[in-house]
């Protein structure tokens, strides 16, 4: 035996409400639910759009990277030129220097003296070659 208990809602008077319904038909249909088998695509689904969004935001993250290190190296290469510059430069003063010292001049073989001293050698037919000492 059932029983509707209706009330009237004070918002809207022309509504019904109806009683919840028995505790025996809501337990019956947790337990038909319960009985049905469950298959596995859902959780599959889950998991490989959970890889893939990670792959598509690791991929970003390295182009990302892969932009930041290149306006670097943009950044860089005028100190990188000017560098190079100045190298060739001192390889240019120091293969004189070395020329000096084999012509004779006592404070060319000073300097040359010291260089070698110090771990740096220079080669005056193609300039300076800095190796540490050791």
């Amino acid at each position: 035996m059932q029983s509707v208990i209706t009330m009237r809602d004070a918002r809207a008077p022309d509504t019904v409400l109806a009683a919840p319904p028995p505790k025996e038909a809501t337990t019956r249909a947790v337990a038909a639910n319960a009985a049905r088998p469950r298959g596995a695509f859902a959780p599959m689904l889950l998991c490989s759009l959970a890889v893939l969004a990670w792959l598509a935001f690791q991929a970003w993250q390295l182009d990302a990277e892969r932009q930041a290190l290149q306006a670097a190296r943009v950044a860089l290469q005028p100190t990188l030129d000017n560098a190079a510059k100045l190298r060739s430069s001192l390889d240019a003063l120091a293969a004189d220097t070395q020329r000096l010292a084999d012509s004779g001049n006592p404070n060319a073989k000073v300097l040359v003296e010291e260089l070698r001293k110090r771990g740096i050698t220079i080669n005056a037919a193609g300039g300076a070659n800095a190796t540490p000492a050791r």
